[in-house]
């Protein structure tokens, strides 16, 4: 992700062990305005998790003009695709600039971009699809290709008032073109990943001061990972904010730990709101073993990132273990 006038922080979130972290977070937002859009369907479809798509195609949709869906491509059933659920069989397809106008209640927004690199058609050389994507001052995506595997890239933005959101797909060259599957739109609590006005801010790793998270900031999400369990679904995420929890076994480098798990407590507090993380972040966890030699032992995750860019790291902690002191 690159930034055409203002700076990008990435972010990750990983659950840890023993206490917690206090923050303060307004409620979270109606979600009577979050959007799921079905690049390249029709009408209302259904995910497996029981989510309903809103398709854009169609000379009453509010998503698209009818000039610039005239000059796109609709392609669906994708040839060798192992994904058959919405919103990634069909896909809308761009050799020009086209841009979505969307309209939501201002505040702070999770942007979920969908893609599923299969061949649709013989015409279109997936080898070919370089694009960028952009929305008000900030480049999400730049010169991006997707791979072989079907992704999911998420982003925070603010909206202000009165203020259209409009994503913008730009094909790299005159040869290449741009493609998207579905394109999600969630409300999120104030100050959830933003700092709020007379917060501290963030600690700024090897300096003596805090960093503020502006809502003239745009937020890439990198890792978010579920330490000691199981990977979370969205549906399963807590708050409707709808985030996926991976678990981090892919990332941990294992020595001498254990795993703990309890689901039988209890998850209460009265500094951080429920939608912060689902209760199973917190009824799992890593620990270096209870013995008098552990202090020779740690806990490291190696989580490969791009230089250039700040990070937000945020570390979740609950004490699910009596003899924890």
């Amino acid at each position: 992700m690159q930034n055409s006038s203002r700076f990008f922080v990435y972010l990750f979130s990983v659950s840890f062990f023993f206490n917690y972290l206090t923050i303060t977070v307004t409620a979270k937002p109606s979600s009577i305005n979050d959007i799921m859009l079905n690049c390249g369907s029709s009408g209302i479809s259904t995910d497996p998790d029981g989510r309903e798509w809103t398709g854009d195609v169609g000379i009453h949709s509010k998503f698209v003009s009818l000039e610039q869906s005239n000059n796109t491509f609709i392609l669906f059933n994708p040839h060798g695709s192992s994904i058959d659920h919405d919103p990634y069989k069909t896909a809308r397809i761009f050799h020009s600039q086209f841009t979505y106008t969307i309209r939501v209640s201002p505040g702070q927004k999770f942007i979920r971009l969908y893609f599923n690199p299969s061949t649709y058609h013989d015409n279109f050389d997936m080898s070919k699809a370089f694009f960028t994507v952009t929305t008000g001052p900030f480049t999400l995506l730049s010169n991006f290709s997707i791979g072989s595997k079907s992704l999911v890239k998420e982003f925070c933005v603010n909206v202000l008032q009165n203020q259209t959101l409009n994503i913008t797909f730009t094909p790299s060259t005159n040869t290449s073109y741009a493609f998207i599957n579905g394109i999600e739109i969630v409300s999120m609590p104030t100050s959830l990943y933003y700092s709020q006005f007379g917060d501290k801010g963030a600690r700024l790793v090897g300096h003596n001061s805090q960093f503020h998270i502006q809502n003239n900031s745009a937020l890439e999400m990198i890792y978010r990972l579920n330490v000691g369990g199981h990977s979370i679904s969205p549906i399963n995420d807590s708050g409707n904010l709808f985030r996926k929890w991976l678990n981090h076994t892919n990332f941990f480098l294992a020595s001498n730990v254990n795993s703990i798990s309890n689901g039988a407590i209890q998850i209460n507090s009265t500094s951080i709101p429920p939608y912060t993380a689902p209760k199973e972040v917190y009824q799992t966890a890593r620990t270096t073993r209870t013995s008098e030699d552990n202090k020779r032992y740690n806990l490291t995750w190696r989580l490969p990132v791009d230089s250039g860019f700040k990070y937000l790291v945020r570390l979740h902690f609950c004490k699910i273990q009596p003899e924890v002191k």
